[in-house]
């Protein structure tokens, strides 16, 4: 999937394009908030800054009463998403009455730069799932089906929980490339407590029983993560 960033500060973007390429998400940054309205084909979500959306030339200079302003980036933000892409919106910091407006317009999300990178870069992954991955994703011989919620080889299938999906979902993108315990907690939960490692490691036990029969199974690299291999 690729995806487009304007965005002014450009240590920060150059931050955010570094983070999200670990991901897998390829970041493009663009200067004028014109290229957004022309991306290729190829290009599948918007990351763009509220500030910008404010000063668009389409609509005019912002006033600085809040209320016009926030109606500024309501139009501006709807023409974006009329593109049928999904569109992150950046604010500086946390305001409610803001995100809300951005919802209402259609944004897919919206994060806030007082949140650390690797939040901020969790809340984009969700928003851009569907698509990032495909219905079907295979591991080998073996496939995830994430439409029927099943795990399948040959004549074998299993039904999954949509926890266990999302977990296995995590563990077929990495492959035999180690998934770090803390990411997966942060995608799954969206925290890292002590409560979330007795519920991984409770997620992967049921995991493994069903799996048993499979080629494949789910292996620990213990204090790091897991990964997926042949039994």
């Amino acid at each position: 999937m690729k995806v487009l960033l304007c965005e002014p500060d450009l240590r920060w973007a150059e931050q955010m394009i570094s983070q999200m390429a670990q991901y897998g998400l390829s970041v493009r940054a663009v200067r004028e908030m014109e290229e957004l309205w022309s991306p290729s084909g190829e290009i599948q979500g918007i990351l763009v800054n509220r500030q910008e959306l404010d000063s668009m030339l389409f609509w005019g200079e912002g006033t600085g009463r809040k209320g016009e302003s926030l109606g500024q980036s309501y139009h501006a933000l709807h023409s974006l998403c009329e593109q049928r892409k999904k569109v992150v919106v950046i604010l500086p910091d946390r305001d409610d009455e803001v995100e809300c407006a951005c919802l209402r317009a259609g944004a897919a999300e919206c994060i806030h730069k007082m949140q650390s990178f690797d939040l901020m870069a969790q809340r984009i992954l969700r928003a851009f799932r569907e698509e990032m991955w495909h219905s079907v994703l295979w591991f080998r011989e073996v496939q995830l089906d994430r439409q029927a919620g099943k795990l399948l080889c040959q004549e074998k299938e299993v039904p999954l929980t949509q926890m266990e999906q999302g977990l296995l979902e995590i563990l077929f993108a990495h492959g035999t490339e180690l998934a770090d315990r803390k990411e997966m907690m942060q995608q799954i939960w969206g925290e890292q407590t002590v409560g979330s490692r007795q519920r991984l490691d409770t997620l992967i036990k049921q995991i493994r029983r069903k799996m048993k029969g499979f080629p494949i199974g789910i292996y620990t690299y213990y204090g790091k993560g897991y990964y997926l291999g042949g039994e």
